[in-house]
């Protein structure tokens, strides 16, 4: 019988999960559920047909958006097509919106986007000929909605498709003439700066800050009026006019403060102003496009973490506008699993449908990645039929149903290797299987996915620190951890989250000869084992991403043992060199590789002939002379058990 105390950890989010849920969505009744298509349409060479409709109405959508129609650009909505689009979807009972950029292109000079050192082909949204445009043509469509009902709205596009933008979406805090002249009439001192980066630098200097805040401010009270002017606008036509916002992600769009507001100066979004009580803004969340998580993780844990980060989008909405409404969001084309051996197949997809609609307003889907002849079509829309079917009748625990065997997570974890060590010849200084009470381990720091092995022990109480921390300075989300027991790997023990603070555990285990698994997946952050009270293993089966790390990695080596083959792959533009050595600590062959881009990955084959030193020997990364050495992967294909072993 095993017994597992596991104590000091702090998970707030989960905490505020529980309370906040029940009332996350203020529409109960009613969810959307939204296709924005690329690939029905494409094969009619964009033009909307009844067969399209019937095919997502049979599919269990609310919603149709094409993703474009004939003629559709930045200078004219092509009318007759979008009366067509209304008029089908009026027949079958589902709604519409107009998809259109919410970034108009420019080849002028005058009024363009100008966000720093550089500028966009795109007008400044601080130009009266951006929102002419934006208004001319939104009016256009808003007034159509009063003859074709089934239109509800527009879906704005803000992302940003300029090659040299500072974010993926737009827009944030600009230089050009035009913002720039309207406040120096206030404060004159930024007129002499003729340009945008000079402008930005000098803004940003410790002596102009409170300037510089000023002009932040005086742009975002200008974004906000020009909003409330178009709501306005749209409200002397049709106050049920919709504004369907994409996209929406408040854990990476800090750089994209139109959308998402200025949390550090407590400005809210602007872009809220375009919703109103009979007309709530609908925001279109890309959080979840993809897995949230790694193949080394169940579906369980996948979908508690769509739920969790659906909900912090859905909180970050209601902060905003407390009618707004949250759509999670999916992308067929982002849902690769190419380890399991999966790509593009509809398995993740409708299970957190389900699990985002239980939170949100609904969901919408980025519906791209595929030929309309590709069998997966036909897969992917009968998943959405099941998902959508689920949704309306609230059986909101399908979202954990395993669809054709697809998270196989016992078959996954069944292939890791138990914990093993040869008796040695030579007998290491610190004993492998000696216990020793708050060791210290080297920190070995892992980016991306990392499975830790620790040993059992009948009566020993083993206790381990791990911790994350994140790399450069990127807004990163939690690096996901779990526990488990190797002879029960679908049970997670612990489910947790490691931002910068460490997380300690302390196991106690009694009668058994499970190991303990720890899973990671750290994302855009590395995580590390900081102390340990034994020794423990990571896993090698699959390429392991190593950050910065210089320490030893121990591989256990029996007289058996005929060659040692690793695989190594670096990233960036970096050279190593990576010494092997035996259980004395001679030298036995030594590899050095030109990391180019992590391009290409090099094979390291070690023949050992006649050899008797069993034990733990040791693979010693280092840089090659002065060059870059941050970032490299090392598989262990064959040889020995696909561990490397950590001493405390």
């Amino acid at each position: 019988m095993r017994t597992l105390i596991l104590c000091c950890f702090l998970v707030p989010a989960l905490l505020l999960s529980s309370e906040v849920r029940s009332e996350a969505s203020t529409d109960k009744s009613n969810k959307l559920s939204i296709l924005v298509d690329k690939v029905l349409i494409a094969s009619t060479g964009w033009n909307v047909e009844p067969w399209i409709i019937d095919d997502v109405v049979d599919a269990g959508f609310n919603a149709y958006i094409p993703r474009r129609l004939v003629a559709s650009n930045n200078e004219s909505i092509p009318e007759e097509q979008l009366k067509k689009l209304s008029i089908l979807c009026q027949k079958k009972g589902i709604k519409t919106y107009y998809w259109m950029r919410g970034t108009i292109k420019t080849n002028k000079n005058k009024n363009t986007y100008t966000p720093g050192n550089f500028t966009e082909q795109l007008l400044s949204p601080n130009s009266n000929e951006y929102w002419n445009k934006l208004t001319s043509d939104i009016t256009q469509a808003a007034k159509l909605s009063l003859t074709h009902p089934a239109l509800e709205g527009v879906f704005l596009d803000f992302e940003d498709y300029e090659p040299r933008h500072i974010n993926a979406t737009a827009f944030h805090y600009s230089y050009e003439d035009e913002i720039v002249q309207s406040f120096s009439t206030q404060h004159t001192s930024l007129l002499g700066r003729k340009n945008s980066l000079i402008r930005k630098q000098w803004l940003s200097r410790s002596e102009n800050i409170k300037l510089k805040e000023s002009f932040i401010r005086f742009q975002h009270e200008s974004w906000q009026q020009r909003m409330t002017l178009l709501r306005k606008t749209v409200d002397s036509i049709n106050p049920k006019f919709q504004f369907l916002v994409y996209p929406f992600n408040p854990s990476r769009n800090k750089s994209a403060p139109f959308i998402v507001g200025n949390g550090d100066l407590g400005l809210p979004a602007p872009i809220a102003h375009l919703g109103t009580e009979a007309a709530p803004i609908i925001y279109a969340e890309t959080r979840s496009y993809s897995r949230p998580l790694s193949p080394i993780h169940g579906a369980n844990s996948i979908i508690s973490t769509v739920k969790d980060n659906t909900l912090e989008s859905v909180t970050s909405a209601k902060r905003e506008s407390p009618l707004a409404l949250t759509l999670g969001g999916l992308n067929p084309l982002a849902d690769r699993d190419k380890e399991l051996g999966r790509n593009h197949e509809p398995f993740y997809i409708p299970n957190a449908a389900i699990a985002m609609s239980e939170i949100a307003d609904g969901y919408w889907v980025f519906y791209e990645g595929l030929n309309f002849q590709d069998s997966l079509n036909k897969k992917y829309l009968s998943s959405f039929a099941w998902a959508n079917s689920q949704i309306r009748q609230r059986r909101w625990q399908a979202a954990y149903t395993p669809i054709n065997g697809a998270y196989d997570w016992s078959s996954y974890f069944s292939k890791l290797p138990a914990w093993s060590l040869p008796a040695p010849e030579h007998q290491p200084t610190t004993s492998p299987t000696k216990v020793r009470k708050n060791a210290r381990s080297k920190r070995i720091w892992l980016r991306g996915d990392a499975i830790f092995i620790f040993p059992s022990s009948e009566s020993e109480l083993i206790e381990f620190t791990v911790s994350s921390r994140k790399l450069g300075n990127r807004n990163t989300t939690p690096a996901v951890c779990e526990l488990r027991l190797r002879d029960d790997p679908d049970k997670v023990v612990h489910h947790f989250q490691l931002s910068d603070k460490p997380m300690e555990f302390f196991s106690q285990k009694t009668n058994t000869e499970s190991d303990l698994i720890l899973t990671c997946a750290s994302g855009q952050r590395s995580v590390s084992v900081d102390s340990s009270t034994g020794p423990y293993g990571i896993y090698a089966g699959k390429p392991v991403r190593f950050y910065q790390n210089q320490e030893p990695l121990h591989l256990a080596v029996t007289t058996s043992t005929s060659d040692i083959v690793l695989t190594i792959k670096g990233s960036g533009r970096e050279q190593a060199k990576f010494t092997l050595q035996n259980a004395y600590g001679v030298d036995i062959s030594q590899h050095s590789t030109y990391m180019s881009k992590g391009s290409h990955a090099t094979i390291w084959r070690n023949k050992l002939q006649n050899h008797s030193q069993s034990g733990l020997w040791k693979v010693i990364p280092a840089p090659l002379d002065s060059l870059p050495f941050e970032d490299y992967s090392i598989k262990i294909e064959a040889g020995v058990i696909p561990i490397f072993y950590v001493l405390p």
